[in-house]
């Protein structure tokens, strides 16, 4: 135990603070929405690539070229 920002708080033996459990709520709350948005960015990196595949697959079809067979 000791004295940090003028509060009492906790410290592990090898002198860690201790969050308390709001400081520990709000960091699982951060790493949850930063998840959350690397999901949604990736998601819509597969949209794009998706709609970029379908781009180049109907440029070949107008060349004539049918990108199923290939």
């Amino acid at each position: 135990m000791g004295i940090y920002q003028d509060k009492l708080r906790y410290f592990t033996s090898e002198g860690e603070l201790v969050p308390s459990p709001e400081e520990a709520a709000s960091k699982a709350e951060n790493k949850a929405i930063q998840a959350e948005n690397r999901l949604i960015q990736e998601r819509q990196q597969k949209e794009l690539a998706l709609q970029e595949n379908e781009q180049l697959k109907a440029k070949l079809r107008e060349l004539g070229i049918n990108p199923d067979e290939m």
